[in-house]
């Protein structure tokens, strides 16, 4: 009989600080949608549509996945920003999260998106159709979010032109 030996994975590039707690949410409680903030003034006549989400960085949602899923040691076989969704989905029970490049604010849109700066968005909202504009958590749902990330979520503008929105398997 072979002896199946353990392999062990090093965590040592890996901090993981102790569980903090999340905030608590209650999603049996019955709450309106969401109101988000109001849209760029922009949003009939810009070549992008425009995507609400909060920015969160690789790092930061990697650290969000090592501090709170279940699993932790899953970061070598997952990536930690899938990880750092599932939390965010679960906790809520708000389906409906992704992640996506946006343009930064106050940005001119590049003529090249070669040479465009991105930032990563925690996105919630877009304004490329009216079901996935009123697609909307609860308020319970949407404050918890909030409180997560620290602040109220904001409009981008999405890094590719309308015309190449079903490129991204957003329906």
């Amino acid at each position: 009989m072979t002896e199946v030996v353990p392999v062990k994975c090093s965590m040592d590039d890996v901090k993981i600080e102790e569980k903090h707690e999340l905030p608590p949410l209650d999603i049996s409680l019955p709450s309106k949608r969401a109101r988000y903030p109001r849209l760029p003034d922009d949003v009939e006549t810009c070549d992008r549509y425009f995507v609400l989400g909060w920015i969160a960085s690789d790092a930061w949602m990697k650290d969000f996945a090592m501090k709170y899923h279940s699993n932790p040691e899953w970061a070598y076989n997952l990536s930690t920003i899938n990880m750092a969704l599932d939390v965010l989905e679960l906790r809520t029970g708000f389906r409906h999260l992704t992640t996506m490049a946006v343009l930064p604010e106050g940005i001119p849109i590049p003529e090249n998106l070669d040479d465009a700066p991105l930032e990563q968005v925690v996105a919630l909202s877009f304004t490329a159709s009216r079901y996935l504009f009123w697609r909307r958590p609860t308020r319970a749902q949407y404050k918890w979010l909030s409180e997560v990330f620290g602040s109220e979520p904001k409009w981008y503008r999405d890094v590719a032109p309308k015309e190449h929105w079903d490129q991204h398997g957003i329906y």
